[in-house]
C-alpha cells in the first residue's frame, strides 16, 4: 500500500496532465498542472466557489515548491517511517512554515496510520488547499494515489467498516461514514482525519486528486468542481488576480482573506470574555485609525524564499488601479509607523518593506521578517495588518 511521487525538480513527472469525468454523458476534461507543478490558482481551480460563502479563509500549500524553495529533500520510494517524519517536520519548521492544514495536522499525527489506512503518505503528496467553513471543510489535494489501495485500506479499517457507505456520484466512488456533521464518540482517534468520530467523505476522481468533507453536499460540491461541472473559485477575479500575484512571487504557501475592516477587528474585541474596557477599545480605534489601508476587495499572504532569505507577500485585491497606488503608499505606512494591538509592539520591529509595486487593480509589497524566521507570516492573517479604514 505504500505509493510514492517523486516530486523532485530534476526528474519532474507529470501526472493527470489532463484528467477527465463524466456528467449526464457529457465529458469533462482539466488540463490542470500536474501535482509536481501545481500552482496557487490551479489549486484554487479544484474548490467550487461557493466554498467561501462563509466567509473563511482558503488556505494553499504546494509542498513541492515548498520542499524545492527549504531546500528539503523529498523522500524515497523506500522511505522509512522516520523519513517521511522528518520530511513532514521540515516543511512544518520555522525555516518553511507551511500554512496548517487538515492533511498537514493529519500526517503530522498518525503518518504511519494514514498511509495503512488511505494508501498515501507525506511523499505522496504536492499540493492542497482548504477552506474550513464550519461544520463543513472543503479541502482538495493533488498528489499520486493508488486507488486499488486506498480502496482497500478504506474497506478495511476495523474501527469504521460497520458503518461505512460507499455510493456512486457520477461515476466516483464516495467513502462516506456517518450522516452528514455527525459525531459518534464511541469512536475516536482512529486516524481517518479527525480525533473524534466525525463524519467523513473521501472521493478519489482520479489517481491525481484527492477529496475530502464532512457532508455529501461538500463532497459532490467538491466532485463538481473538479468535473468541470460548477463555478470554480480561480474563476472569481479576485481570486484569480491574486492567485496571479502569488504566482509571480513563486509563494508556496497562502492564505486568501476578506477584507477585514477596524470595526469588524474592535467587534471581536466586544465579544471576548470577559470584553476589553470601552475606555481601551476607544484607544486602539485611534490607534488604527491612523495607519491604516483604505478598503478593498480581498486580500492574500503568502510566503517565499528568496536569496535564501524568508520573503512575506501581501497582495491586496482593490476597485482600480488608482486604489491600488493608494494602498501601495498605505500598506508602507502600516508596516513604518502602525503597530499590532495584539503584541503591542511597532510593525516596523517584526518586519521591513522590502518593495511595493502595482499591476492594475492589484498591490504587491515583499515584506522581509526581522527574525529571519518564514513563521513570521503566519502571524499576519489573523493580526491588524490588513484591516482598512
Amino acid at each position: 500500500m505504500r505509493i510514492r511521487l517523486a516530486v523532485a525538480a530534476a526528474a519532474a513527472l507529470t501526472v493527470c496532465a489532463a484528467c477527465s469525468s463524466t456528467k449526464g454523458g457529457h465529458q469533462h476534461s482539466t488540463a490542470a498542472p500536474g501535482p509536481n507543478d501545481a500552482t496557487v490558482a490551479s489549486m484554487l481551480a479544484l474548490l467550487p466557489d461557493n466554498a467561501t460563502t462563509t466567509g473563511s479563509p482558503v488556505v494553499v500549500n504546494l509542498y513541492w515548491k515548498a520542499a524545492r524553495a527549504g531546500r528539503v529533500t523529498i523522500p524515497a520510494a523506500t522511505a522509512d517511517e522516520s523519513a517521511l517524519s522528518k520530511y513532514v517536520g521540515r516543511l512544518n519548521d520555522n525555516d518553511v512554515a507551511v500554512a496548517a492544514s487538515t492533511l498537514t495536522q493529519q500526517i503530522n499525527e498518525y503518518g504511519a496510520q494514514t498511509e495503512k489506512q488511505t494508501g498515501f503518505n507525506a511523499a505522496d503528496l504536492a499540493a492542497d488547499t482548504e477552506v474550513q467553513a464550519a461544520p463543513n471543510s472543503y479541502l482538495a489535494v493533488r498528489g499520486h494515489f493508488d486507488r486499488k489501495a486506498a480502496d482497500a485500506g478504506l474497506r478495511a479499517d476495523p474501527h469504521w467498516k460497520s458503518v461505512l457507505k460507499t455510493p456512486k456520484y457520477h461515476g466516483t466512488t464516495v467513502y462516506s461514514w456517518l450522516k452528514d456533521n455527525a459525531v459518534d464518540m464511541s469512536n475516536v482517534h482512529t486516524g481517518l482525519f479527525t480525533d473524534i468520530g466525525q463524519s467523513r467523505r473521501f472521493a478519489f476522481p482520479n489517481d491525481s486528486t484527492f477529496l475530502y468533507g464532512k457532508s455529501d453536499g461538500v463532497i459532490h460540491d467538491l466532485l463538481d468542481a473538479t468535473g468541470g461541472d460548477t463555478n470554480t473559485l480561480d474563476a472569481a477575479k479576485d481570486y484569480r488576480a491574486a492567485a496571479a500575484a502569488l504566482d509571480g512571487q513563486n509563494v508556496y504557501s497562502a492564505q486568501f482573506i476578506r477584507p477585514p475592516s477596524i470595526a469588524d477587528y474592535l467587534e471581536t474585541l466586544r465579544h471576548r470574555s470577559p470584553p476589553p474596557p470601552a475606555s481601551v477599545i476607544t484607544a486602539i480605534r485611534t490607534q488604527l485609525s491612523k495607519h491604516a489601508l483604505a478598503p478593498y476587495q480581498l486580500a492574500a499572504i503568502g510566503v517565499t524564499i528568496k536569496n535564501g532569505k524568508p520573503t512575506i507577500v501581501v497582495a491586496v485585491v482593490n476597485a482600480d488601479n488608482k486604489a491600488a497606488q493608494a494602498n501601495a503608499s498605505r500598506l508602507r505606512d502600516v508596516v513604518g509607523a502602525g503597530s499590532s494591538p495584539q503584541t503591542n509592539t511597532a510593525w516596523s520591529t517584526s518586519f521591513s518593506v522590502r518593495q511595493t509595486t502595482v499591476s492594475g487593480a492589484v498591490t504587491v509589497g515583499l515584506l522581509e521578517p526581522r527574525s529571519g524566521s518564514a513563521a513570521a507570516w503566519r502571524q499576519l492573517p489573523n493580526d491588524s495588518l490588513l484591516l482598512h479604514s
